[in-house]
C-alpha cells in the first residue's frame, strides 16, 4: 500500500544519514523516497479509502448500514489511514532522536494514541464483528444444536413406552423403565371409556415401544 504522508524536507535534512549530502544528492533521494506515489492528494486518499473499505468488507459484516453508520465507517477508515501514516512518520523520526525531533515525536505519539482510541470507539459503535468467523460459528452451533436435539429425541423415543387404551386408543401413560428386562406389568383404567386392562411392559420394546402398533405416538 502506498503511503500518504510526505515528511518535511528541513527535518529530514537534519538527520545524520542526510546531513552531509549535497543539495542535489538530498533532492534526488527525497524525490525517490518521499515524492511521487507517496505524495498525499485526494485521488490517492480516495483510492486508499476504497482499498481499506474493501478489506474491511471482506472481514467484517458491513451490510445493511444506515446513513449514520456509513458516516462513522468513513471516519473509521480515515482514522486508520492517518494512524498508518503517522506511525510511519514516527518511525522515520525515531531513526535519529534529537532535542528538536524528540518534541515532535512526543506530539505525534499523543496523536497516535488518540487515533487508536478513536478507532476502538468507532469500531465499538459500529459493532463490527468478524463476518466469516461468526457466521461459521453460528452455523456450526445451530447444526450442533439441531443434531443434539435430534439425537435426544431419538434416544427419548427409544427408551419411552407409550400405553394407549385398548378400547378408545387414548394415550394414558408414558413409561421409562429403569430395568427394561424386568417382568413389569401395568394395570390401567381409562376414565374416558371406562375400560380397564393390564399390559406387560418389557415386550413393548419389541413392538415399537407401544402396546397398540397401529397408533401413532404423539
Amino acid at each position: 500500500m502506498s503511503r500518504g504522508f510526505t515528511p518535511s524536507k528541513k527535518k529530514l535534512k537534519n538527520l545524520t544519514q542526510y546531513r552531509d549530502l549535497s543539495e542535489e544528492e538530498f533532492e534526488k533521494i527525497y524525490k525517490e523516497k518521499f515524492v511521487g506515489e507517496n505524495t498525499l492528494n485526494f485521488i490517492n486518499l480516495e483510492e486508499r479509502k476504497s482499498q481499506l473499505r474493501d478489506r474491511l468488507a471482506a472481514d467484517y459484516d458491513l451490510d445493511d448500514m444506515k446513513a449514520n453508520d456509513l458516516i462513522q465507517l468513513d471516519a473509521l477508515i480515515l482514522a486508520m489511514i492517518q494512524l498508518d501514516d503517522l506511525e510511519n512518520y514516527a518511525y522515520v523520526i525515531r531513526q535519529e532522536i534529537s532535542p528538536d525531533n524528540a518534541i515532535n515525536l512526543e506530539r505525534i505519539n499523543k496523536i497516535i494514541t488518540a487515533l487508536r482510541n478513536d478507532i476502538s470507539s468507532l469500531s465499538t459503535d459500529l459493532q463490527l464483528v468478524k463476518k466469516a468467523r461468526d457466521k461459521n460459528r453460528e452455523v456450526s452451533l445451530a447444526q450442533r444444536w439441531d443434531n443434539l436435539t435430534k439425537r435426544a429425541g431419538e434416544f427419548y423415543k427409544s427408551k419411552m413406552l407409550y400405553i394407549y387404551c385398548t378400547k378408545c386408543k387414548t394415550l394414558l401413560a408414558t413409561v421409562w423403565l429403569i430395568f427394561p428386562d424386568g417382568k413389569n406389568k401395568l394395570s390401567l383404567h381409562c376414565d374416558k371409556c371406562e375400560n380397564s386392562f393390564d399390559v406387560e411392559l418389557a415386550p413393548l420394546y419389541l413392538e415399537k415401544n407401544k402396546n397398540l402398533p397401529d397408533v401413532m405416538e404423539t
